[in-house]
């Protein structure tokens, strides 16, 4: 880390390494210690001094895991318990091994550790101090994949059949190269990418190892249970560069669904780890979620994702020779270090010239600028998502709905009798049209969850269900009777 001096008039005279002022907090930490020590000889105190003021472990709370930093070195790579030991025996080589040992166990739960913070601090050091002096952990690691410039049209073949549409195709291009040049953008990256296909096979976990190659395994979070994602932990899986995520299963209004929302747009969020006090991390992570399913829950308006109209690659025998031409060149002929090179280092597409797109197949009238804090780009996938075509599954649910006017609730097994049956989906949008509302209610000790007709509620007095119409404006009580059953009720003591 560098500051820059400045004479009077403004004008920067020279850089110099960033250097503590007064007592780093090592030293502070190390005088605190000794001063506490019982009295001992010279060489006694020296050798617990180079302890404290050289190393800090960067895995605290677990003895038998602990890990130093050496801070002499500039890679600073975490180092075993024994190699601490081994840096005594080459400073102290006078001294008995037995002793040095002895030091190192006395001193080893003195040794500074991190202020307890973890940033992803693309290009910066595993651990680096921050402005007041004190270390802390970085996240981001350097990519194992070189960066080697070279031919990269297999690529360009590769998302052309990923997703046909030339202008979505340099809005995806611009996106991830704007997300892998500027990790930390601020205002943050506010987008996420919904990848959906009914067809197995397309690339879309290829895409995903690109990516990892590119950025590196250790920047790039995975999460195989979306759900997971909401959990105690859910911060962790947003502090890289991408978060790949495989056959999600989202919902509209539900607590997924807002924290995802949240976390898109959030460059930190509130952590409250198991066994840790609670902090705010860095949550950077751009999501790519890869699935076969319809994004049903974007709502009107939506500015966040970007929902591209996938294509298919060709198929039987040709669609196996691409692949294979393809995959042997990432991995046999530099492909991923030229692809890395190429998202790294080349500037948005609108600064290419003509001939530089005619590989990609794009024309200019194709391209579209990428504002990484705008509204994503409209699609035709994207439009079907928020304004589905309904199928003929809503028929059916009105029909149903029409010839049991008697019943004012119902619940999952109501829509699973007779022309109902099967895998048939109450989403958000059939719920508007059909006139429902959902309501969770506790009975007899069990969680249901209910389909109720607008304009109605339920209420629990003497142990007995009733139903209550409203006016829907004023909310005046209009009519308020005994819950009437059905046949597939959880309502069994009324029944």
């Amino acid at each position: 880390m560098t500051f820059s001096s400045k004479n009077k008039h403004g004008q920067v005279e020279t850089e110099k390494p960033l250097t503590l002022q007064k007592i780093t907090p090592i030293e502070e930490t190390a005088r605190k210690t000794l001063d506490h020590t019982p009295e001992s000889d010279a060489k006694d105190r020296e050798i617990t001094k180079f302890l404290l003021t050289t190393f800090y472990r960067i895995n605290p709370d677990v003895r038998s895991k602990a890990e130093f930093i050496d801070t002499r070195k500039d890679d600073r790579l975490p180092l075993e318990e024994s190699h601490v030991l081994d840096a005594l025996k080459f400073q102290f080589p006078d001294v008995n091994v037995g002793t040095l040992r002895k030091k190192l166990s006395q001193a080893v739960d003195h040794i500074i550790k991190t202020n307890g913070q973890i940033v992803y601090q693309p290009n910066n050091s595993r651990v680096f101090p921050d402005e007041h002096g004190y270390y802390v952990e970085n996240k981001w690691r350097e990519p194992l994949t070189r960066q080697v410039q070279g031919d990269v049209q297999l690529w360009f073949d590769f998302l052309k059949h990923l997703i046909p549409a030339p202008s979505q195709r340099s809005y995806f291009l611009d996106l991830l190269k704007h997300k892998i040049q500027e990790p930390l953008h601020q205002p943050k990256q506010c987008h996420a990418v919904w990848i959906h296909s009914s067809e197995q096979g397309i690339g879309k976990s290829l895409l995903g190892n690109i990516i990892e190659h590119v950025v590196g395994t250790h920047n790039v979070m995975r999460s195989e249970i979306i759900s997971e994602l909401k959990g105690q932990n859910g911060p962790q899986y947003f502090a890289g560069t991408f978060l790949l995520c495989e056959e999600s299963n989202i919902r509209g209004g539900t607590v997924l669904y807002d924290y995802i929302k949240t976390a898109i747009t959030s460059s930190t969020m509130t952590t409250n780890y198991k066994n840790r006090d609670k902090g705010v991390e860095q949550t950077p992570a751009m999501p790519i979620i890869f699935t076969n399913r319809v994004p049903d829950f974007i709502e009107e308006g939506d500015r966040r994702f970007f929902v591209p109209d996938i294509g298919f690659l060709p198929k039987g025998k040709d669609r196996d020779w691409f692949f294979q031409i393809f995959t042997d060149w990432l991995e046999l002929y530099e492909g991923y270090e030229k692809v890395s090179w190429w998202l790294h280092n080349t500037p948005p597409l609108e600064e290419f010239d003509d001939e530089q797109l005619e590989p990609m197949e794009i024309d200019r009238e194709d391209l579209v600028g990428y504002d990484p804090t705008g509204a994503a780009m409209m699609t035709e996938a994207k439009q079907e998502a928020i304004s589905p075509e309904y199928d003929d599954a809503l028929e059916v649910f009105r029909q149903f709905l029409d010839s049991n006017t008697d019943y004012q609730v119902f619940t999952r097994e109501d829509f699973k009798m007779g022309a109902l049956a099967g895998e048939l989906r109450m989403n958000k949008s059939y719920l508007k049209e059909l006139g429902l509302h959902t309501k969770e209610h506790m009975i007899e000790g069990v969680r249901h969850k209910l389909f109720i007709r607008n304009g109605y509620q339920l209420k629990k007095e003497d142990n007995q269900w009733w139903i209550i119409r409203t006016d829907t404006l004023t909310k005046q009580v209009l009519d308020i009777a005994a819950l009437k059953v059905s046949r597939y009720s959880p309502f069994r003591s009324t029944v």
